[in-house]
């Protein structure tokens, strides 16, 4: 179990967001951006982004499932370096043997 794939935090664990989905679409929309204590999406996006390199470099050829919430999993995946080193891993055409859920 790699920590780097925990999920993030929005903030300070004593913040208090009148509105959370409001907070969330901000930082989505904003990715530098972050609140008292917690994380930017540029910085969610390059810890899960790390992990799963190392992943991929780890158990190169080998089947591979990984267990992580989902707005880690939104950052990590909508890096398009990311989509590019996966493809290079594993070349066009190939089975997949990463499966992130």
């Amino acid at each position: 179990m790699d920590w780097r794939f925990r999920e993030r935090d929005l903030a300070a664990r004593d913040h208090y967001f009148n509105n959370p989905n409001e907070a969330m679409q901000y930082v989505f929309e904003h990715p530098d951006f972050k609140y008292p204590g917690g994380e930017s999406n540029q910085e969610v996006q390059e810890r899960g982004i790390r992990a799963l390199r190392d992943v991929i470099s780890k158990y190169q050829g080998k089947r591979v499932a990984i267990g992580i919430h989902g707005n880690i999993m939104t950052c990590t995946l909508h890096c398009s370096i990311l989509t590019e080193n996966l493809i290079s891993t594993f070349g066009k055409g190939q089975q997949s043997r990463i499966f992130i859920n």
